[in-house]
């Protein structure tokens, strides 16, 4: 229950962060674009700005990743782990 619970909130928070890019940088531009009125330094402001989250949603997708590479190397040590057991009884 503790994975899916993990699963399910990393899911979550790379959704939000998938949000948060799309509809951020949008709302971001408008309001650098009304404030400076200049093309140019909105769109540097918001490249940083998706530079930012996008490193975010590849932090949290390598966690995910991470975990579940986790998960299938504990499975293989235990398979490895009774097949040394088996073999040892065999001797």
């Amino acid at each position: 229950m503790r994975s899916a619970t993990f699963n399910t909130i990393l899911s979550f928070m790379v959704g939000f962060a998938w949000a948060l890019l799309v509809l951020g940088s949008a709302i971001l531009f408008k309001f650098m674009f009304y404030l400076s009125s200049s093309i140019t330094l909105s769109l540097f402001i918001c490249a940083i700005y998706i530079f930012a989250v996008m490193l975010t949603i590849l932090i949290l997708e390598t966690l995910g990743m991470y975990k579940k590479h986790s998960k299938s190397h504990d499975d293989l040590c235990r398979v490895l782990e009774s097949i040394d057991e088996q073999l040892k009884r065999s001797e």
